[in-house]
């Protein structure tokens, strides 16, 4: 089963970094500078915002996608998220190379 399938979420024992600590409305603000998830997108892109008193934060995103009959819905869930040092690319998206 692919990863882009909503049922093939990866373990919850997963290494998200620091996902847990930034919180929702952060990584909502993060979501709002992908692209519109649609087919055809990378798998993963990353997005760097600004987590209040974490600091710059850098979370990674993954495409993933439900169905319900003939419809299919794209979306996109924050897996993994990292601190970083100062950057002056506030709210920049970065497609990164899908993982090997």
């Amino acid at each position: 089963m692919s990863g882009r399938y909503a049922g093939a979420m990866s373990s919850p024992f997963a290494d998200n970094g620091m996902l847990a600590k930034v919180p929702g409305d952060v990584i909502s603000l993060g979501s709002q500078t992908l692209p519109s998830p649609a087919a055809g997108q990378p798998e993963r892109l990353t997005a760097e915002v600004d987590a209040g008193h974490h600091g710059r934060v850098r979370i990674t995103f993954q495409l993933n996608s439900s169905r319900r009959g003939k419809w299919r819905n794209w979306f996109w869930t924050a897996v993994h998220a990292e601190g970083l040092d100062s950057s002056p690319d506030v709210g920049k998206s970065i497609q990164t190379p899908p993982a090997n």
